[in-house]
């Protein structure tokens, strides 16, 4: 389809908010009805066993090399002891409208830095509303063409929504997308206008599917760049909403993006990934305060049978507030694997667009947030 010709507005962020906010109840009822075929429940602690049978115990089953738990999709439920808020309560003191920073304080220092086309743009193409994705083809700079699946729909054609990036496990996919966030949540991104994008593994990869894990290249986040000026010029994105989630390896690389990414990235999480490297030494913006929510799965989230996923979550959260950026820890308990909370993890990146600082859970978390699940370190 041809570029676009100018600007649209931007779904609105509040109306967006509480949609998500809205959208737990489906959760939850998408929840009881997999429980089903669990065999397990959970017992009021905020941390299923449901779906993590196939864990290993020492970090090393066959079928899944990094303990990354995806030989089996990861247990999406949302915890037991989880309150639900009435978004119609005018009285709610969830905090679910935090996050809205248009008209609720200062506006933002300073602007996203965005990337430029350097390749030759994919058609993001028009689909009836309730097609899933689009898988499209990425080659920024000459570079390998690399698949990129798009969870969006007919309504990116005409609002300018978030772009959530998504970068999976060792050994996982593109789907593991809804684990991590819930599919309620991104049918949410889908009819505000917004992009879940994504991205497949370079096949030169090696061992773990993004850099720098691997090494210290960084053409992951140049394809992460080529999606996001592409997704502009093709169908819009609110550029005050741009923001990167990953587990595992994904979660590392999330981290790492953070800084290398500062430019434009308003928030981000990381699933058992965490700081393994000299992050803030690659700070490319460090006047954007993006926040990050920082999840491990405490003492037994452990990859390989000896590289715990806890300390590094930890030291990362740290670094985030040495910078000056708010640092959200949260520890599910459930050793390697997503946490079974998927609602509050978009429901983060909603709360955070670019320029919110300080944060609005300075004062209080959000009812989709499981009692003891996450602190401010």
């Amino acid at each position: 389809m041809p570029a676009r010709t100018g600007p649209r507005a931007p779904a609105s962020t509040s109306a967006l908010a509480l949609a998500i906010a809205n959208s737990i109840t489906l959760t939850l009822a998408f929840v009881l009805a997999s429980a089903c075929n669990e065999s397990t429940s959970s017992q009021g602690t905020g941390a299923s066993t449901g779906g993590n049978d196939d864990a290993p115990s020492s970090g090393d089953d066959d079928d899944d090399p990094d303990g990354d738990g995806s030989s089996a999709a990861p247990d999406t439920s949302a915890p037991g002891d989880a309150s639900d808020p009435d978004p119609s309560d005018p009285s709610s003191a969830d905090g679910l409208d935090g996050g809205d920073s248009d008209g609720d304080g200062p506006p933002p220092a300073n602007e996203p830095n965005l990337p430029s086309i350097s390749g030759v743009c994919p058609d993001f193409f028009e689909t009836l509303a309730f097609q899933d994705t689009h898988d499209l083809m990425f080659a920024p700079d000459g570079r390998t063409p690399r698949s990129v699946r798009l969870f969006m729909d007919a309504n990116a054609m005409r609002l300018d929504g978030p772009l959530v990036f998504y970068w999976h496990g060792t050994g996982g996919e593109t789907n593991e997308a809804f684990a991590a966030f819930g599919e309620p949540a991104i049918d949410m991104i889908r009819a505000a206008g917004g992009i879940v994008a994504a991205p497949t593994p370079d096949p030169a990869s090696g061992t773990f599917p993004w850099q720098p894990v691997g090494g210290n290249l960084d053409h992951d986040n140049i394809l992460a760049d080529e999606i996001l000026a592409c997704a502009i010029d093709q169908v819009g994105v609110d550029v005050h909403r741009i923001h990167s989630a990953g587990f595992s390896a994904g979660g590392m690389h999330t981290a790492a993006m953070s800084v290398r990414r500062a430019a434009y990235l308003a928030s981000v999480i990381s699933f058992s990934g965490g700081e393994f490297g000299p992050v803030l030494a690659l700070d490319t913006d460090p006047d954007n305060l993006f926040a990050g929510m920082v999840v491990h799965g405490g003492p037994t989230d452990v990859y390989g049978g000896g590289v715990s996923f806890q300390e590094p979550s930890e030291h990362y959260a740290e670094l985030l507030q040495m910078s000056g950026r708010f640092a959200l820890l949260c520890d599910h308990g459930q050793g390697h694997h997503l946490p079974n909370a998927p609602a509050s993890a978009m429901q983060f990146l909603m709360d955070h667009p670019w320029g919110a600082s300080p944060s609005p859970y300075e004062n209080g978390l959000p009812g989709v947030f499981p009692d003891g699940y996450c602190v401010i370190p």
